[in-house]
């Protein structure tokens, strides 16, 4: 699963620079836009394969992992709903076949897009434009455990009042 291409699927889409939002890092000029991961929730149970020949098992996990999306524009852009215009723009790239198998290409299925909102908020001076939306993407994760394989197997019983042991190799 490779996390760049969400933010290349935003790129791409936009002709903006996107970057992953985290509140430390510097803010490059507008307009540009931003992704930030929310949260990641199990979806389901694990599937688990059984023992393979070389002792080997795979548990699968699926995520429902939703991601934020804020679209900011430049504050000499005179129109208000430019950043409002621009995230829908790229909210509806969601619906097009070859978006949605480049990033199921890279282990992110779409599920669901959420309301897209225009988010202007008030800067040292005046308003920076800017619009945000929310999209589910579906994850899976396999993880692989080495348990190894039984080899020898010793049985042990009572029979008549008797100790009996009997041990066999098992043939791969």
């Amino acid at each position: 699963m490779s996390t760049d291409a969400l933010r290349q699927w935003v790129a791409d889409n936009t002709g903006l620079t996107a970057i992953w939002l985290h509140p430390n890092a510097p803010r490059p000029d507008t307009p540009f836009a931003s992704v930030q991961v929310l949260q990641v929730a199990r979806v389901g149970e694990p599937y688990r394969t059984p023992v393979d020949h070389q002792g080997n098992a795979t548990v699968t996990v699926n995520r429902d992992v939703t991601v934020s999306i804020v679209v900011y524009e430049s504050d000499d852009n005179l129109d208000p709903r430019a950043a409002l215009e621009r995230a829908d723009a790229l909210r509806d790239t969601l619906d097009l076949e070859t978006v949605r198998e480049t990033l199921a290409a890279n282990g992110w299925t779409f599920r669901a897009v959420e309301l897209l909102t225009d988010t202007p908020s008030a800067g040292q001076t005046d308003w920076e434009p800017r619009a945000t939306f929310d999209v589910r993407f579906g994850i899976g994760r396999e993880i692989a455990e080495e348990l190894g394989l039984v080899e020898t197997v010793i049985y042990e019983a009572d029979i008549d009042d008797r100790a009996v042991t009997f041990s066999t190799d098992i043939a791969n």
